[in-house]
C-alpha cells in the first residue's frame, strides 16, 4: 500500500470543501428578503377606540398606520385606513 502524498492530502481537502461549498448554495434558502404584501382596512372610530385598539383588532401595523394617519389621536366618526402587513 502506497501512503497519502502530500498533493494527495492536498486534492481530498481541496474536494471536501468544493463539496461543502456545493452543498451550502444549493440548501442554503434564497438569500432574497421575503416581500411584504400590504393591505388596508377601512375602518370608522367609535366612541372610546383608541388607534392602537383599532390596529390590534385588524391585527395591523401600528407603525404603518401612523404613516398613513400620522397623529395617535382619533376621533369618532373619523375613518381611518388601517394597514396590514402579511407575508
Amino acid at each position: 500500500m502506497n501512503p497519502m502524498t502530500n498533493n494527495d492530502k492536498d486534492i481530498l481537502i481541496l474536494l471536501f470543501w468544493g463539496v461543502v461549498v456545493t452543498l451550502f448554495l444549493t440548501l442554503y434558502p434564497n438569500s432574497h428578503p421575503t416581500l411584504t404584501q400590504t393591505y388596508y382596512e377601512s375602518h370608522t372610530v367609535r366612541q372610546g377606540e383608541t388607534l392602537s385598539q383599532i390596529v390590534e383588532k385588524y391585527h395591523g401595523s401600528l407603525k404603518s398606520t401612523l404613516v398613513e394617519h400620522p397623529s395617535p389621536v382619533v376621533m369618532p366618526g373619523e375613518k381611518l385606513r388601517v394597514v396590514i402587513e402579511g407575508r
